[in-house]
């Protein structure tokens, strides 16, 4: 899994150090907020770029997989629907496989 991990740089501190072979992304330390026309939602970008080669795009892939199956809204109840714990076993068995 190690070879998965992509480097994490700061914007305007280390995002000189870029090596796109390798991977990497941009944290914005003072990140804009917006909100959306269609509802009262705010939406926080902390990460300005995000480079992912594509031997590393698996790893990806299996996490969003995942990710999309939660509603990351606060004070609201998540159910889990059919075939949620197939994604959740492929991630797993990827990472320690």
């Amino acid at each position: 899994m190690k070879q998965n991990v992509v480097t994490p740089l700061i914007k305007g501190l280390s995002d000189n150090e870029k090596n796109e072979k390798r991977g990497y992304v941009i944290v914005d330390g003072h990140p804009s907020i917006t909100t959306s026309n269609h509802s009262r939602e705010k939406a926080v970008r902390v990460l300005s770029e995000v480079v992912i080669p594509k031997e590393k795009m698996t790893s990806y892939d299996l996490f969003k997989a995942l990710h999309d199956n939660y509603n990351w809204r606060r004070h609201q109840d998540e159910t889990n629907e059919h075939g949620e714990q197939e994604e959740i076993n492929k991630l797993l068995d990827y990472v320690v496989g």
